[in-house]
């Protein structure tokens, strides 16, 4: 009973997760639609698109990062 429960929580952390994923996505979009309306040039609106794609990357990684050590743990407890 404990594992089922144990599982519903992590799938709503997943779950969670994604959609928090997902609205800082777009919060972030907003905020570059905004600054690339006020770049004075093409160069800084290429330099806006590149620190954007480099931050959904590092996004990306911490995600991956976190989802490996919530496996980690859940294997520990499961092996208790």
């Amino acid at each position: 009973m404990k594992l089922l429960h144990f599982q519903k929580a992590a799938a709503a952390e997943r779950e969670t997760e994604r959609i928090k994923t997902q609205l800082a996505s777009a919060n972030q979009n907003l905020q570059q639609a905004e600054e690339m309306k006020s770049a004075p040039d093409m160069e800084q609106a290429i330099d806006i698109l590149k620190r954007s794609s480099l931050e959904v990357e590092l996004a990306a990684k911490e995600k991956e990062v976190s989802l490996r050590s919530f496996s980690f743990k859940y294997y520990v407890l499961k092996s208790l």
